[in-house]
């Protein structure tokens, strides 16, 4: 089963100058995932001043997003409890 973007759990705005984490789920296996604020800046089209701006920007982009999640947790890049960082280079 593909990993897909786990809807019923909210992502993590703790450290949203960091970035915003999120999970993904493909029936028995979770896997935590975060895009930095500076990838979601890039996307664009608004600047990040806030933690309502993030997740807005989160939502805006979360299928581009949960897409490139899935691909990389596809190919095996999660090992364990370890968090996937989706960059830039991963949306294109």
């Amino acid at each position: 089963m593909a990993f897909v973007f786990d809807a019923h759990t909210a992502p993590d705005l703790a450290n949203w100058r960091q970035g915003v984490r999120f999970c993904m789920v493909d029936g028995t296996r979770r896997a935590t995932c975060l895009i930095g604020t500076s990838t979601l800046r890039e996307l664009g089209p608004d600047e990040l001043e806030s933690d309502k701006q993030c997740l807005a920007q989160f939502y805006l982009h979360c299928g581009v997003i949960a897409s490139a999640a899935a691909r990389l947790l596809g190919a095996g890049v999660s090992e364990g409890n370890s968090i996937v960082q989706v960059m830039l280079a991963n949306l294109l």
